[in-house]
C-alpha cells in the first residue's frame, strides 16, 4: 500500500485469502478478498472467533442478557435516552400498528365466526410478541400477525378449498 495507509484488519483476516492491487500513481489501493465456503478443519465460513463463541452463536441464537440489570435497564444511559422517551415512542410504535387488531379480526372472520375471540387473539399475539422482541433481543420492534397469510388461510384455505378451520 501507499505511505501512510494502513490495512483495514478484522477478526476474520485469518479466514480470509487477500488480494492486494496498488495502482501505478499510488492514488487507489483496491483489496480483494475471497473466503473459501468450507474446509475440512472448519464448519461452513466459520472463524475462529464464531468457533470460540459456539455453535448457537454461529447460528444465531447466542443469548446475550446484559441489557436486562438494575443499574442501566435496556442500556437507555448509555444510548442517551430516558423511560418517558421510550414509552412516547411506545406509544406511537402501538397507535401506527393498531389498525391490525381490527382488520386481522375482519378478514379472518369471514372463515372463523367468533369475531370478539379473534379480536382478543389479535391484540394478544401482538402485546406478547413485541413484548418478547423487546425484553429478549433489546430491539424495539412492535410484532403483530401478517395480514396477507391469514387472508390466504381465510379465504383461499377455508373458504375456497372448503378445508374446515
Amino acid at each position: 500500500m501507499g505511505p501512510g495507509r494502513r490495512n483495514a484488519s478484522s477478526e476474520y483476516e485469518d479466514d480470509v485469502e487477500a488480494l492486494e492491487v496498488e495502482c501505478p500513481s499510488g492514488d487507489l489501493s483496491v483489496r480483494a478478498a475471497q473466503a473459501p465456503f468450507a474446509s475440512s478443519d472448519r464448519g461452513l465460513l466459520a472463524s475462529a472467533s464464531e468457533r470460540k463463541r459456539g455453535w448457537l452463536s454461529f447460528v444465531g441464537l447466542g443469548a446475550d442478557f446484559s441489557h436486562l440489570n438494575l443499574a442501566d435497564p435496556f442500556h437507555m444511559r448509555r444510548k442517551g435516552t430516558t423511560v418517558w422517551r421510550e414509552m412516547r415512542a411506545g406509544t406511537v410504535t402501538f397507535l401506527t400498528m393498531a389498525y391490525i387488531i381490527p382488520v386481522n379480526a375482519a378478514i379472518m372472520s369471514a372463515a372463523i365466526p367468533h369475531r370478539k375471540d379473534l379480536v382478543v387473539a389479535t391484540a394478544a399475539t401482538s402485546a406478547i410478541g413485541s413484548a418478547l422482541m423487546g425484553v429478549l433481543s433489546n430491539f424495539p420492534f412492535g410484532l403483530a400477525p401478517g395480514m396477507g397469510l391469514n387472508a390466504y388461510f381465510a379465504f383461499n384455505v377455508v373458504l375456497g378449498m372448503g378445508i374446515p378451520w
